[in-house]
C-alpha cells in the first residue's frame, strides 16, 4: 500500500476558512486508488459546498468502441447537442474535428453501490469509479469526442458542473455550518481479462 495525504486551506479575509484533508491510497495487490478527503469549515459563517472528482481518461483506455456502465436509474442530456446523441451516449466514437462536448446527468441510484465503469473490450481493460451516493447523488459524464482533447469524465458531484448561482437557484446547492466536516469517498479501480 502506497500513502500519501496532504492538505489545502481556501482562505479569504471576511470570506471563507475551508480546509481540505486527503487521503491517496493505492492498493497496488487490488489495483485500486481509494481517495478520501474531509472538508471543514473553520470559518465563522455557513459556507456553500460544491465538489466535482474530475476524473478522465484518455486514449487508448478511451477508444471508438469503448462502452460505458452505469448503476444510476436515469440519463439526462445537458444541451441539445447532448440530447442529440442519446442513442449512444454509453458508446464512444472516433475522435472528430471541431466536435462539440456532451454532458450527461446520471442520477437516480438504486440499492447497491453506485459506479460508472468504461471497458475497452478491444484491449480487455477497464477502469471503474465507485463513489458514495448519498454524498454524490449525481454523477456527471462528459462527453468530449473532439480530436485534440480527446476525453471521457466519469466525475461523481455534489450538485452538478454548472456555476454556483445555478446550482443555488435549482435548490441543490449544499452548505457547511461552522465547524462542520463532512467526508467524501470515491475509488477507481481497474481490472483486465483474458480471452
Amino acid at each position: 500500500v502506497l500513502k500519501v495525504r496532504g492538505e489545502i486551506r481556501e482562505v479569504d479575509m471576511f470570506g471563507p476558512n475551508m480546509v481540505m484533508r486527503r487521503t491517496l491510497t493505492l492498493d497496488t495487490e487490488r489495483d485500486q486508488l481509494h481517495i478520501h478527503d474531509i472538508v471543514e469549515n473553520q470559518g465563522y459563517t455557513t459556507q456553500p459546498l460544491m465538489l466535482v472528482y474530475h476524473i478522465n481518461f484518455g486514449y487508448p483506455m478511451l477508444d471508438d468502441g469503448a462502452r460505458t456502465y452505469y448503476s444510476t436509474e436515469n440519463v439526462t442530456p445537458r444541451t441539445d447537442f447532448a440530447a442529440e446523441g442519446m442513442h449512444n451516449y454509453d458508446v464512444m466514437e472516433a475522435p472528430g474535428m471541431g466536435r462539440e462536448e456532451q454532458c450527461y446527468y446520471h442520477t437516480g441510484h438504486g440499492d447497491g453501490e453506485a459506479f460508472a465503469m468504461i471497458h475497452n473490450e478491444k484491449l480487455g481493460i477497464a477502469a471503474m469509479v465507485r463513489y458514495d451516493k448519498e454524498r454524490f447523488p449525481l454523477l456527471c459524464e462528459w462527453k468530449c469526442m473532439r480530436a485534440g482533447e480527446y476525453a471521457l469524465g466519469l466525475e461523481p458531484t455534489t450538485c452538478g458542473v454548472v456555476n454556483r448561482s445555478e446550482v443555488r437557484e435549482s435548490g441543490a446547492l449544499g452548505y457547511l455550518e461552522p465547524g462542520e466536516c463532512r467526508e467524501f469517498n470515491v475509488t477507481i479501480e481497474l481490472s483486465a481479462h483474458c480471452d
